[in-house]
Parts: C-alpha cells; sequence; structure tokens
C-alpha cells in the first residue's frame, strides 16, 4: 500500500473508534453519575402576595421523614434554574452566573446519602463523592450554632467561582456576587414556603473545614439545611386594610409564586404611562414594609443581621402620579414617603448612572443604600456581605411583585457612587442598586409568548440548518455528483444559501434581543452590543460547556459566511487554481464540521437523555459524509488498487 492509503486507513480507523467508543465513555461519565430530577412546577398554586405575607414565617417541626425529589426540584429549580434560552430564575450581572449549587443529602428519596452538584441545563444532578457524613457530625463538629440541623434532610452550599464575574468587572464584581446571592435566597424563601420547607442561612463557619470535609474546591458563602416542616399558615388580608392602605383598585396578574419565578426578566424599556400611588404603595408594602404594624399575622421582614441598614429612596418624574418630582425616602416600619427634596433629579441620577437610558425614561428609580456604619457599630462580623444579601433578596422580591402589577424593573449596580451619595446630601450609607421601574412595554401573557416563542424559533431554526447543511455537504461529495451530473450544482447552492440563512436568523435570534435594539434610544451603544454578542466577546472568560459550544457555533457562523463569500473572492484571483479553491472549500467545510461535533458535544455534556440520542445520530451523519466523499478511497484499498503499478520498461 502507498502512503496515501495508509494515511486514509489510520484516518478511517480513528474516525469509527471515535463513533463507537464516544457514546460508551459519555455514558460512563454522565449517566452512572448523573440524576435527571423532575420538572419543575412552573405554575404552583399558591399567590405571591400570598407567599410574601408569610415567608418569614417559623412553622411548626414534623417528625424526620424523607424530602421528596419533586421538593428537591423545584427548590433547586427556583435557585438557579433555566428559564427561557439560558435566563436563569435569578438576574446575574453580565449573565456570567458565578454560583454553583451543591447539595448533601442526608434522607432524601431514591438519593443515597452523598453530595451532588446542580446542574441548571438539563436541570439534573451529578454525583460528587459518595462519603457518609452523619446529621449529629455536622451539628456537633462542622456546624455546632444550628441547632435545627439534626432534623435537616439535606444541606445546600452555595459556592462562589468569583473569577466568572471580576474578569470583567474587577474588584466591584464581588459586591455583584453577593447581590446575587441575596436574589437566590430571595427565591428560596418564597419557594419554601409553597413547598413545606424551612430554610435558616448559616453565613458563619470554619471554611477551611467544611471544604475539607465535603471536598468542595470552591469557596463557600452560604450553607442552607433544608428541613420538612408543616405547612405554613396562611394570613388573609381584611379588606379595611387593602381598602385604606392599598386602596383595592389596584389590578394585579394574579401571579403564583413560580408563574412570578417563571417569567421573571430584567426589563430596560417601558411605556410612557404614568405609575399610580397606589400601584408604588402595593409594590413595595408586598417587598419592602413591615408588614406586622398592619397585620398581626403577617411575619417581619427577613434580616439577616442584628439591626436593618438597608435604606430606601425613589427620584421621581413627571411619570409618577400624585408625587412631585424629587427624591422621597421609604420607611420599612412606619411605611411613610417622606419627602426629602423636590426638584428635577432624574437627570443627574441619569448622569450618575453611567448615563444609562432606562434610568431617564423609568417612571420612578430607586435607591438602595446600606448603612455600613450602623452594621460597624453593632460589631456585626462580615457585615458588608450580610447587607449586600438583603439589598439582593429584596430586589428580588420587587421583581416579581413587579411583574404581577405588570411593572418592568431592572437592577442597575454600575453608576458613580460618589455623585449618587452627593445626590443625596452626601448620605452615610454606600449606595447599592439603582432600580429604574416604569410600566412593562410586554404584559404578562405577551411577554410569556414572545420570550417562549424566540427560543423555541432559535431551536427550530437551529435544526433545520444542521439538515440543509449536512445536505449541502453531501451533494459536494463525489457520489452524489454523479447521480446529480447536471444539476448538482444548483441543488448544492439551494441548500448552501438555505442553511447560511437559517443560521443568521438562529445567532440573531438567541443572542441578540431583538425587542430592545430596535426599541433603544441609544441605536449607537445598542449596535454596539449586538456586535460584541455575536462575535462572541461577552462569553470571555471561557469557563464553562456551554460557553465553549456557544463559541464553536459562532466560529461556525462566521466560517459559514466566508464560506459563501470566499468563491466569489478567489474566483476573481486568477492566479488560484481550481484545484486550490477546492481544497479551501473542503478544508472550510471540514472546520465547520468539526464545529458542529464539539457544539453539539458541549451541549449534550450537559443535557439530557435526548440530546445524546441527538449527538450520536450528528456522528452518524458525519461519518455517513466521510465514507461517501472517501468511498473510492475505501474500496480501491479494499481491491488492492492501492498497491503502485509496477511497469517494465
Amino acid at each position: 500500500m502507498n502512503k496515501k492509503s495508509i494515511f486514509f486507513l489510520l484516518f478511517l480507523i480513528i474516525i469509527v473508534g471515535l463513533v463507537i467508543a464516544t457514546p460508551i465513555i459519555l455514558f460512563n461519565i454522565k449517566f452512572k453519575t448523573s440524576i435527571s430530577l423532575p420538572s419543575p412546577d412552573i405554575n404552583g398554586e399558591m399567590l405571591l402576595e400570598d407567599a410574601l405575607l408569610i415567608v418569614n414565617q417559623t412553622p411548626s417541626f414534623l417528625p424526620i421523614e424523607q424530602l421528596s425529589l419533586q421538593t428537591l426540584s423545584q427548590l433547586l429549580w427556583s435557585m438557579q434554574g433555566i428559564t427561557h434560552g439560558q435566563k436563569r430564575t435569578t438576574p446575574s450581572a453580565g449573565a456570567l452566573y458565578p454560583l454553583e449549587l451543591y447539595i448533601y443529602a442526608f434522607d432524601i428519596e431514591n438519593l443515597p446519602v452523598a453530595l451532588y452538584h446542580y446542574t441548571p441545563k438539563g436541570h439534573g444532578i451529578n454525583l460528587i463523592q459518595e462519603k457518609n457524613i452523619s446529621r449529629s457530625y455536622v451539628a456537633d463538629s462542622l456546624l455546632p450554632i444550628n441547632n435545627d440541623l439534626n432534623q435537616a434532610q439535606a444541606l445546600v452550599f452555595i459556592s462562589i467561582v468569583p473569577e466568572r464575574t471580576t474578569t470583567k468587572y474587577g474588584s466591584r464584581g464581588i459586591q455583584y456576587i453577593q447581590l446575587e446571592i441575596g436574589h437566590v435566597l430571595g427565591n428560596l424563601y418564597l419557594q419554601a414556603v409553597t413547598t413545606d420547607v424551612h430554610v435558616e442561612p448559616i453565613f458563619q463557619y470554619n471554611q477551611t473545614k467544611i471544604q475539607e470535609e465535603f471536598e468542595i474546591e470552591e469557596e463557600i458563602a452560604v450553607i442552607i439545611p433544608l428541613i420538612k416542616c408543616a405547612s405554613y399558615e396562611s394570613t388573609i388580608m381584611p379588606e379595611l386594610l387593602q381598602e385604606n392602605l392599598l386602596e383595592n383598585n389596584i389590578e394585579t396578574n394574579g401571579l403564583t409564586v413560580e408563574q412570578a419565578i417563571y417569567i421573571r426578566q430584567s426589563i430596560r424599556n417601558y411605556e410612557q404611562q404614568d405609575i399610580t400611588l397606589s400601584a408604588l404603595k402595593r409594590l413595595f408594602w408586598f417587598t419592602f414594609a413591615n408588614k406586622t404594624r398592619w397585620l398581626s399575622s403577617a411575619t417581619k421582614p427577613i434580616t439577616f443581621t442584628a439591626v436593618s441598614a438597608v435604606y430606601l429612596f425613589l427620584v421621581t418624574s413627571d411619570k409618577t402620579e400624585d408625587l412631585e418630582k424629587g427624591i422621597y425616602e421609604l420607611s420599612s416600619e412606619e411605611f411613610n414617603i417622606t419627602s426629602f427634596k423636590l426638584g428635577e433629579y432624574i437627570s443627574d441620577l441619569y448622569e450618575a448612572g453611567l448615563s444609562q437610558s432606562m434610568i431617564n425614561t423609568a417612571a420612578f428609580n430607586t435607591i438602595f443604600l446600606l448603612n455600613t456604619t450602623l452594621l460597624r457599630e453593632h460589631l456585626i462580623e462580615d457585615y458588608i456581605p450580610l447587607g449586600m444579601y438583603e439589598v439582593g433578596m429584596i430586589s428580588q422580591f420587587l421583581y416579581l411583585e413587579s411583574r404581577n402589577l405588570n411593572l418592568g424593573m431592572v437592577v442597575v449596580g454600575a453608576f458613580y457612587d460618589f455623585q449618587v451619595t452627593k445626590l443625596l446630601d452626601d448620605i452615610i450609607s454606600q449606595p447599592v442598586y439603582i432600580i429604574p421601574i416604569g410600566v412593562s412595554e410586554l404584559g404578562d401573557i405577551d411577554f410569556r409568548l414572545y420570550t417562549i416563542s424566540k427560543y423555541s424559533l432559535s431551536k427550530t431554526f437551529g435544526i433545520l440548518t444542521l439538515v440543509l447543511f449536512y445536505f449541502s455537504c453531501f451533494m459536494a461529495t463525489n457520489t452524489i455528483k454523479n447521480r446529480f451530473r447536471k444539476n448538482w450544482l444548483r441543488i448544492h447552492h439551494i441548500f448552501s444559501s438555505g442553511f447560511s440563512i437559517l443560521f443568521l436568523l438562529t445567532h440573531f435570534i438567541l443572542i441578540i434581543d431583538v425587542l430592545s435594539f430596535f426599541q433603544s434610544s441609544q441605536t449607537g451603544y445598542a449596535f454596539l452590543e449586538m456586535l460584541k454578542k455575536i462575535i462572541g466577546y461577552n462569553l470571555a472568560p471561557i469557563d464553562s460547556l456551554y460557553k465553549v459550544g456557544l463559541l464553536t457555533s459562532i466560529i461556525a457562523l462566521w466560517l459559514i459566511i466566508l464560506l459563501n463569500v470566499l468563491p466569489y473572492v478567489l474566483l476573481k484571483i486568477k492566479k488560484i487554481s481550481i484545484k486550490t479553491r477546492r481544497v479551501i472549500h473542503q478544508v472550510l467545510i471540514g472546520v465547520i464540521l468539526l464545529c458542529s461535533y464539539i457544539h453539539v458535544y458541549a451541549n449534550c455534556l450537559s443535557s439530557s437523555l435526548y440530546y445524546w440520542l441527538f449527538f450520536t445520530g450528528n456522528l452518524g451523519i458525519i461519518l455517513l459524509y466521510l465514507g461517501l466523499h472517501y468511498h473510492r478511497s475505501f474500496t480501491s484499498l479494499w481491491k488492492n488498487k492501492g498497491v503502485e503499478n509496477i511497469t517494465t520498461e
């Protein structure tokens, strides 16, 4: 055999081995260590406002019993689950998601005692280690300050990978991470009410000892025992309270806890409509006020420190009814909206907030501040993280209740601190969030339909792209060329153009927020952000399988564009031979095939069995393409035509 035949044979062995071995290896990696969780309930039964009234209630504990896998699934989904595309139940600065969830199962249905890691994509848990650690050992030696630990069915560890956020945002990224933890805790508290689970986060422990005992590499921020309890006692608001305090004329969407979590979204564009004072009061009464003053059966606000050090100011515009333009302070205890100073201050806040358009277009802005001096005076350890958790939690409640009132909001963490404090007459507190709030451009139903259809359409386009791409590749093989001698080029171009257009649409719909782009008041800024996304700039750092898959998909996008443009360019360069052009074309197709393989592989590593079957089929199609393309070399090899002919003179 000549060198070409030997090379081809080795190449064929590698490809066949890859196709056969990959599913076996991946099965051992994933399915022996991974457990798919039951699908979370996104409808629920308890109304959001009912849960907000009793969210901090201390229920009675039951005799120790198993926690169902469905309950664990629901709680994990509420904390970090995926709702639409790659968006999660809680916001994250730059969508970088630096948090990881680990679960140590003591007594959970159908789960051996072990440590597991939650994977949002695919909604499952991966087995990390099967080390048996008893409740009593944890309670006595690791977390002795928690008296209820002996009744816990599981421990949830919230760990952080700070580099995911600090690489982009620097040291301020630590604050963003702390706020994100607060958002997660807000959802968890509400979901615990609906699932009859008691949660009480633990913030003080021996970090090194916990990491070593449970073999968790990342820094642990919070430990949360999950304790099965009796049902929370519901509270009914008297009609007199609703009429006098909340002016019972506000139409709500009547969202349940799960529905509110599912459709939560950062909204940056608002209708040019006024917000009534009644709507404003209802929003903050349910999320910020100490309700026990008006309703003794309600629970006090959740606080992680000995004193409440969270302050809240409103900066109103001419779109806030019954309130003059100015700055107002909102009291949690008295629930008074007190005038701080009147005048036009939106423009000053807009400048302090890095000229972000939503601050200027919102009906009003909320400023959250943390009185670190007060916390320091009470000798509270690690007071800044605890205060940030509390701000993040209240902000998450605002997110959910705003959707219930057809309002939209977004949390803004990037601003000039000194300008914000100057606006508030040099108040001795640390500004944490600016939150623009306005009437949402999308109602509840419209928003849900738009978001779901966006990702469904993108997925459909993606599958059609692969189908047309493979057809295009097959049309370029010698076997198919011989069958369609006269029309093969025309058919090949139809398939090629089809998958190129669909591929562009897939990425345009998936990566870019089209609605925000066309409705943005800063078109240049929106276009720049769109360009960054389409070239993969926002993916850095590449620290997850999802990002690897998306990056290869974006690379394939640009290669496909090049594949369609390059032939016309090369045709104009007369010095490049036809053979060279064909080689370039084949290399591009090969690289695109490789990118498609990596993209599907990365997605399947963190997804369900359905994707694994899709992955195996994808490999089979690639192998079929190679077989059709190199069938002559293959047949000649078996017919011993690879042997060089010996000629005699």
